[in-house]
């Protein structure tokens, strides 16, 4: 079978990780697939994301930044523009269309009737990170997403046959928003890969690696990610653990105002900004660390505490997000509300009984490599295009 996966931008990104890992897997599989979008940065991803074959307009478009309503409409109305002109040129070389992120679903609007449409969906429309900022403090912003919203509900409702979710959580706000049903097909990790701890090389000389205790906090700079609490968190923690230090990966909007947080509490020799890292970089940094730290808002999966388990290390998850619901379901990881109070107890905790929690790693991981693996995910996807399309010719 021939697909075509559609993204508006591959950057560093759980959702573009995702997407990567899919394509190539389908070409394992002897399937044809190809990525349309609008710009690649595959610097910090995966290597085998150089192994697939990309689609792109002559001229790239960079990623937007939503801070205010005039730039949020203009970005909108060009990335749908673009995906539909590059669909346009190729459709006719793929079976199924699977689009992505908002507005890749919106830019097959128009194929509808032509294509067989399977909506692969991390998150239902909204104001998220840079746009929930521009939100928070505009009605002029608030009443745009209202009417944006109308429109994408009738667009998801009158041209996909097909919804995939990576969870329970999105699963239900999808239902909720569009009154559709999702196939809930949780997003995979490359377990024999982070399972490796090869010690690669990440740009983290400042840490005495053999004398700290590390934790970890890995994702985009904004609001949601929490950031600020794991900061706060760890300066209540040095009172009782003196040679704690947290490690944060990642760049974003919101780095200075965590800097200025770091300088207030006085954690400048504690608090380590190392940017965004390579996988293989990111692989070691879960192996080093003690502790990772997921106390995210608004978060309907999250790749990053599995990642972590399959490095043979505990989380202190969200219990609310997404792969929150999913660990308490099977009984792992630490679940936390996102607060100070709440990181500082667990940390707490697993610092003082690391033995507690042995037998909940090795279940984690054994989970992982067991059932969230790439190759049944690109599978268990595989076998929704085949009933689309056969439901589709009919």
């Amino acid at each position: 079978m021939k697909i075509l996966l559609i993204h508006p931008h591959i950057f560093v990104g759980g959702a573009e990780k995702a997407i990567v890992y899919l394509a190539y897997h389908l070409n394992q599989l002897g399937h044809k697939v190809a990525i349309c979008s609008l710009s690649i940065d595959l610097d910090k991803l995966p290597s085998i994301a150089k192994k697939v074959h990309y689609i792109f307009p002559d001229k790239r478009i960079t990623p937007p930044k939503p801070n205010s309503t005039i730039a949020a409409i203009h970005s909108v109305i060009i990335e749908t523009r673009e995906l539909f002109k590059l669909i346009h040129d190729y459709q006719d070389d793929f079976d199924i269309l699977n689009p992505c992120n908002f507005p890749a679903y919106w830019s097959t609007y128009a194929y509808r009737n032509c294509k067989p449409i399977v909506w692969i969906s991390s998150e239902v429309f909204g104001a998220y990170d840079i746009a929930k900022d521009a939100y928070d403090r505009s009605i002029f912003f608030r009443m745009a997403t209202k009417v944006t919203s109308s429109i994408d509900k009738y667009i998801v409702r009158k041209s996909i046959d097909k919804i995939i979710t990576c969870s329970e959580l999105n699963q239900r706000l999808i239902k909720k928003r569009y009154g559709l049903d999702a196939i809930v097909i949780p997003t995979a990790v490359d377990y024999n890969f982070f399972n490796i701890n090869n010690m690669s090389n990440p740009n983290i000389k400042e840490i005495d690696i053999n004398n700290s205790y590390i934790l970890l906090h890995v994702g985009t700079f904004v609001k949601r990610k929490n950031q600020i609490l794991s900061i706060r968190a760890l300066h209540l923690l040095k009172k009782e653990i003196p040679n704690v230090k947290l490690i944060l990966i990642g760049k974003g909007p919101w780095e200075a105002i965590l800097r200025s947080e770091v300088k207030r509490l006085e954690l400048d020799k504690d608090v380590i900004f190392a940017g965004h890292v390579s996988e293989e970089e990111l692989r070691t940094l879960y192996h080093i660390s003690n502790v990772n730290i997921f106390p995210v808002e608004e978060q309907t999966y999250g790749l990053v505490p599995l990642e972590a388990l399959a490095c043979g290390k505990i989380s202190l998850v969200s219990k609310n997000s997404g792969v929150g619901i999913l660990m308490k379901k099977l009984g792992i990881g630490y679940l936390i509300n996102p607060s100070v109070e709440d990181i500082v107890k667990g940390v707490l905790e697993i610092w003082k009984h690391p033995e507690k929690f042995e037998e909940n790693i090795a279940k984690g991981r054994a989970y992982i490599r067991e059932n969230i693996n790439w190759e049944k995910y690109a599978m268990k996807i595989m076998k929704v295009y085949e009933e689309v399309y056969n439901t589709f010719k009919k």
